[in-house]
């Protein structure tokens, strides 16, 4: 709300789906895209909904199938690069990969899984360049970071592994201004 100090909250919009560790990006086409892991196995599914006006439907469509695999692993973050191409990212046994997915005709068709270093708990956010800042867990509670662009299908990370500081669970967004915003589980 403008000038406001608070937020009204909506009714929460239930869709019945096993899944834990979401992230969703809104595309430029209106849709959101939500990435989760399964609850029960190391399946990582997407579900696109739509907004109404007052929720998001998860089953706009009954061309759409709710809950489709793409990848295998943990922590699936993902973000929106441009014409409704998406990265996703997500960790398995500590090896980092990458996917990239191209919504077309009510579906996202995804790449074959990159690997792009060690680390677990990935979080990823488009900067105002259109390059990519990825950050995730290391060793001992330490937080990395790279930076990588985009470039004829592929992701290259041309800052790699870069100390930010100790702590857990790093998400990042970036504000309308190309402020980063960086939250995690501090170490204290």
């Amino acid at each position: 709300p403008e000038g406001g100090s608070s937020i009204e909250w909506t009714t929460n919009t239930y869709h019945q789906f096993d899944g834990k560790n979401n992230d969703v990006v809104q595309l430029q086409n209106g849709l959101f895209l939500n990435v989760h892991e399964d609850h029960d196995s190391d399946d990582i599914n997407y579900v696109l909904g739509k907004y109404d006006g007052e929720r998001v439907d998860w089953d706009w469509t009954n061309d759409v199938s709710a809950d489709e695999n793409y990848a295998n692993g943990e922590s699936p973050a993902i973000t929106v690069l441009d014409n409704d191409l998406v990265v996703s990212v997500n960790d398995k046994d500590g090896k980092l990969s990458y996917q990239l997915g191209e919504y077309d005709n009510d579906k996202v068709y995804w790449t074959k899984p990159v690997e792009y270093g060690d680390g677990e708990k990935p979080t990823i956010a488009t900067l105002e360049n259109g390059d990519l800042l990825e950050v995730h867990e290391g060793e001992n509670h330490e937080l990395h970071y790279n930076l990588g662009r985009y470039e004829d299908g592929t992701i290259d990370w041309y800052s790699v592994d870069n100390y930010y500081g100790k702590g857990d669970h790093p998400n990042v967004t970036l504000l309308t201004n190309g402020d980063i915003v960086l939250v995690f589980e501090g170490q204290g």
